[in-house]
């Protein structure tokens, strides 16, 4: 009995603890990983991209349109960056892109998802909530928790998610 005991309060310990990995607000469970296409409209050009996000912070982001770029694939694990196209592709042990490029902005804004200390809730309306993340973003989530929306007004960001 003693035993049942210490792991059922280690396991409820665990889950109370923050093993999670959504943020909680207005009763919206925000997600704490991304498996979704989206348009990207950056300083005027808009792509099409897929974008994985774990709560670990990897992150790939593959262009899919416009069809000049599509197959165009980027990864960050760690401190490990890669870039790959068809069968090329180059690994470098520090990011390679310059600030401006939307694409580290954007992966910016996503990991701040998973670190609460750097998101401010912002507001919530009609089953919406919005937060204020990483790179001066917007992140707004649904009533389900998936992320919908993110902007950086800053350096003229917009990604929409098509969930």
């Amino acid at each position: 009995m003693k035993k049942a005991i210490m792991y059922f309060t280690v396991l409820m310990t665990a889950v109370i603890s923050g093993c999670s990995s959504s943020i909680t607000s207005d009763g919206i469970d925000m997600a704490g990983s991304i498996e979704s296409e989206a348009k990207v409209i950056s300083d005027g050009k808009e792509y099409k991209c897929e974008i994985i996000h774990t709560p670990e912070q990897i992150n790939r982001i593959k262009i899919l349109e416009p069809k000049s770029l599509s197959g165009l694939t980027f990864s960050w694990e760690s401190d490990n960056y890669e870039v790959s196209l068809n069968d090329l592709s180059c690994s470098f042990n520090k990011d390679f892109l310059p600030n401006t490029s939307f694409l580290s902005s954007l992966v910016e804004a996503i990991n701040s998802i998973n670190q609460r200390e750097s998101l401010n809730f912002e507001s919530s309306k009609g089953g919406e909530v919005v937060f204020n993340g990483g790179c001066n973003s917007r992140i707004v989530a649904g009533k389900d928790g998936n992320i919908q929306k993110i902007e950086i007004p800053d350096k003229k960001i917009t990604v929409e998610f098509m969930l």
